[in-house]
């Protein structure tokens, strides 16, 4: 796990910490006064790839808080293809770009996993870790985040990209688990010209250094160095965003991306908790064809079809952003929005109710 929490040091040193289990990792302190810090602990939890599955593999996730965990609502997190963690914790300018960072200072607790195939996780062979298998894995860590860790208030699993693809799959096929649903990077449309555009800038993970020594199997793909400029509008990005992406960019499997397409379709609709959708303006993957993003409207017409009343379903087009919305410079407003609607529609623990509980004849 790489702890980076509030460090000014150059971006080139990147301190990765070998943990066990439910070892804390750090502590960090919010404000001068020194009244409040937030507290982090590394996870390793055995998951299986389907019930019944004979074979056990770990995967590695960070919960982080500020003060006790007993009720507070849990934000579970889970990045996109070829993204890892820091997607949602990023190791610069966290007062700007770390998602953890906010939520756990608006009172929230956070679980930031990574998926089964990446980073500290294990690698199956890739053809079987498609997105059923993540969805599985999924509900598999917050049923023993409740069983071995602490008893939650609300649940809000926020995905980005491919990770929101999880994120509906998960929500769909186990509705027990979840309070809320966050989608990022992710709308029911795809830019025609996308396959062409990543189908380029992708190869096999073992032709990468950086995984150099690590036997990543043909089924691994990742991203070719310098491609990953594609999800950014870049005037609105700070250029050691880039650096740093590339640096710790992580891989996707075959099997992903041969399933993600299962859930662009009406599955969506059997979705019965909140849900909020944020998608730049400029997404290289949603926005296109018969879909203008600039027009907010079209946008938020295309996607009322897809869910029930009963997710009282709230799409946000965020202005001069590409694909990844955390790493934008207006980020905090993405992460604003987010927090404000979980206070809204879910609550912020279990004596924190929703201030605007979702209703089916909103």
């Amino acid at each position: 796990m790489t702890c980076f929490f509030g460090r000014k040091q150059s971006i080139l040193f990147l301190v990765t910490l070998t943990v066990t289990s439910s070892m804390v990792l750090c502590t960090e302190t919010f404000g001068s006064d020194n009244s409040s810090a937030m507290v982090c602990e590394e996870y390793t939890i055995p998951v299986k790839l389907q019930a019944g599955g004979l074979f056990t593999y770990n995967v590695a996730g960070t919960l982080c808080s500020d003060g006790s965990l007993e009720g507070k609502a849990l934000h579970v997190l889970i990045s996109g293809s070829t993204y890892g963690r820091v997607y949602w914790d990023f190791p610069i300018q966290t007062d700007t770009y770390s998602y953890v960072r906010t939520a756990v200072q608006a009172g929230y607790a956070t679980f930031n996993l990574s998926r089964i195939g990446i980073a500290e996780s294990d690698r199956p062979f890739g053809l079987f870790v498609d997105v059923d298998a993540n969805a599985y894995v999924f509900h598999q860590v917050i049923d023993y985040l409740k069983q071995n860790v602490f008893e939650p208030g609300p649940v809000v699993t926020l995905g980005h990209s491919l990770g929101s693809v999880i994120t509906v799959a998960h929500a769909v096929h186990y509705p027990q688990d979840v309070d809320g649903v966050v989608l990022t990077g992710f709308i029911h449309n795809v830019n025609p010209g996308y396959s062409d555009v990543i189908r380029e800038a992708s190869y096999s993970a073992s032709s990468d250094p950086r995984f150099e020594g690590k036997r990543y199997d043909f089924t691994y793909i990742t991203s070719k160095p310098g491609s990953r400029d594609i999800f950014y509008v870049l005037d609105q990005t700070d250029p050691d965003i880039l650096f740093v992406d590339e640096l710790t960019k992580e891989t996707t499997t075959l099997g992903e991306i041969s399933s993600t397409r299962d859930y662009y379709g009406e599955e969506s609709l059997q979705i019965e908790v909140p849900v909020l959708q944020l998608i730049g303006d400029q997404d290289i993957v949603g926005c296109g064809g018969e879909l203008d993003c600039t027009d907010s409207a079209a946008v938020m017409a295309n996607e009322q079809q897809y869910f029930s009343d009963a997710a009282c379903i709230e799409t946000q087009v965020i202005e001069d952003t590409g694909h990844n919305l955390n790493l934008h410079r207006n980020a905090q407003s993405s992460f604003q929005t987010m927090l404000d609607w979980a206070a809204r529609r879910v609550g912020a623990g279990a004596s924190v109710p929703a201030t605007e509980p979702c209703s089916s004849s909103q």
